[in-house]
């Protein structure tokens, strides 16, 4: 196995800074949210801690853009919780009549995926993408990044950083990968 990463570290949108003074900063993917199972097994593998930030992330006032009322809002994320066909922006325009309210579930949606909505399927709203309401949000005590490290480090010499993949082609035969300047050919 070869995990190729195109920067010099690992954890792509996950990305912790430790400052002088020991406190840490999420420099992206900050909040741990409920339905996140996948990722709170990983931190119990790797033997790490979460802790309760504070912060309500799915009940919190919308600055900017359009007018919105938070009756708007509910009414907006109880209705796209039943969209599964088509892309989130179609679901947006299908089932959210509120102009305030698409803005700001548009504006939390592409913030927190960090992918166009046009390219994400409205099936991603039933798994938790569309979550509303006076939640918890948790945090990886030392940083989120330690998932991402951990993960790296029992990986031991198949993390292959900095190194940019250019091309990937499929066929009967397997795959290959042209990543750094070299071809890697693989099963799978």
């Amino acid at each position: 196995m070869i995990v190729f990463e195109a920067r010099d570290r690992v954890g792509g949108r996950v990305h912790s800074t430790r400052l002088d003074n020991g406190a840490v900063v999420e420099l992206g993917a900050e909040f741990v949210l409920p339905g996140y199972e996948v990722l709170r097994e990983a931190a119990v593998r790797l033997g790490l801690e979460l802790f309760e930030k504070g912060t309500i992330y799915g009940d919190r006032e919308p600055r900017g853009g359009p007018p919105v009322t938070r009756d708007e809002l509910v009414a907006a994320y109880a209705a796209l919780r039943d969209a599964s066909t088509g892309s989130i922006a179609n679901a947006l325009e299908r089932f959210v009549p509120s102009p305030g309210a698409r803005a700001v579930v548009a504006a939390r949606l592409a913030v927190s995926s960090g992918y166009e909505l046009e390219d994400q399927d409205a099936s991603a709203l039933a798994e938790g993408a569309a979550g509303f309401g006076d939640f918890p949000s948790h945090g990886v005590v030392g940083g989120n990044d330690r998932i991402a490290l951990g993960l790296a480090e029992r990986l031991a010499g198949v993390v292959r950083t900095s190194t940019v993949v250019t091309r990937v082609a499929w066929s009967s035969d397997g795959v290959a990968v042209r990543a750094g300047g070299d071809e890697v050919a693989a099963d799978a």
